[in-house]
């Protein structure tokens, strides 16, 4: 399937496994895809139900499946704390988003569901098929 995400299209692939657990399902998934920029790029994909916070402008993409892209930038994900220094520890970062998260909405997104969990991935060059 293949809906547009920030007016850029998103190509979206389920394994059979997840096709079956969102047809099971009586209410819908978002698929919340992050980007975020520090010292690394990170993504990850948080999966919840419809109705928790920030779904607002999640896209729909079938009748139990909704997306949404949050493109981050983490001011201080590398900056040790005093106090850390000896531990180790980070800083706990803030996240600021971007004013134009369309500039990097990836071009696919890939969803599947083992052993009772949601999984995914998204990338930005070409899935293999």
């Amino acid at each position: 399937m293949r809906i547009d995400l920030h007016q850029k299209p998103l190509d979206i692939r389920l394994t059979r496994s997840a096709e079956a657990a969102l047809a099971a399902r009586a209410g819908t998934l978002i698929a919340e895809m992050e980007l975020i920029f520090g010292c690394l790029i990170r993504k990850r994909i948080i999966f919840r139900e419809l109705g928790a916070i920030g779904e607002a402008d999640a896209t729909p993409a079938s009748d139990r499946l909704a997306v949404r892209f949050v493109a981050l930038m983490s001011r201080a994900a590398c900056t040790l704390t005093d106090s850390g220094q000896e531990k180790g520890g980070l800083i706990k970062p803030t996240h600021e988003p971007l004013e134009n998260p369309g500039r990097y909405v990836p071009r696919w997104l890939m969803i599947d569901f083992r052993k009772g969990q949601w999984h995914g991935e998204f990338g930005y060059a070409q899935a293999a098929a």
